[in-house]
């Protein structure tokens, strides 16, 4: 599951930027990017638009540490990590298998396993290498 998420963050916060309901258009990536291109006259390829999303999301990220929301904070609330009471995940929690998933979604980000902060790699993938001095 935090592979998953990791590897379509680039396309949600992109489309979020866009400020477009996902379930208004049915999550079609490449279409989005067709209608943005004929609204705009730009020429953003599918590569670009996810491109555009990890920056941003590494950007947030970099905002994120830089006000003092570090790793530790990066969980469930307490409602979310709860175990339901009723339903076929009565008794089940997430908060088992939390350190694992979260440890995973980082490096398939591309940050640090522990810290959870953007790599100087991928900042500098991202055109972002300015920001590695101020989390690094």
């Amino acid at each position: 599951m935090s592979t998953l998420v990791a590897k379509t963050k680039g396309s949600m916060q992109f489309e979020d930027s866009l400020v477009v309901c996902r379930l208004a258009s049915g999550s079609d990536f490449i279409l989005l990017c067709k209608v943005l291109n004929a609204v705009t006259g730009w020429n953003f390829s599918v590569e670009t638009a996810m491109t555009t999303g990890k920056r941003i999301v590494n950007l947030l990220k970099v905002f994120n540490l830089r006000q003092g929301i570090y790793a530790e904070m990066d969980g469930p609330s307490e409602r979310y990590g709860s175990s339901p009471s009723e339903g076929p995940a009565k008794g089940k929690s997430i908060l088992v298998s939390w350190k694992e998933m979260l440890r995973n979604y980082y490096l398939n980000m591309g940050w640090d396993a522990e810290s959870g902060k953007p790599l100087p790699e991928t900042l500098k993938n991202l055109g972002l290498e300015h920001l590695i001095g101020r989390i690094w």
